[in-house]
């Protein structure tokens, strides 16, 4: 076994786990979004009558925090798996102009 496919092995399991994160990511998203969509009168009931807040106020936070949550399932999860994707895909292409 030569060096890139000892990399190229590396990286499709750390590709794999990137994705099963964005895909655990995506998936805790729309189940708070869901709770949010079904029972959003009990959830800001409780939230407000835990901390001294507006309704207004805490659908803002939860809405932003929402916000928040994407963004960093993209930028941590989504954007590396694409990344290391091109380097395989690099990493094959060369490896199959060396063989021929």
């Amino acid at each position: 076994m030569n060096a890139s496919t000892n990399l190229a092995d590396g990286l499709n399991v750390v590709s794999k786990v990137f994705l099963w994160c964005f895909a655990l990511g995506v998936l805790f998203l729309w189940i708070w979004f869901g709770l949010f969509s079904v029972a959003r009168d009990l959830i800001v009931r409780l939230g407000t009558s835990m901390y001294p807040v507006s309704e207004h106020e805490f659908l803002m936070v939860n809405y932003y925090g929402m916000a928040f949550f994407k963004l960093c399932v993209l930028l941590f999860f989504f954007l590396p798996w694409v990344a290391m994707r091109l380097v395989l895909r690099g990493i094959r292409k060369s490896g199959a102009a060396a063989a021929k």
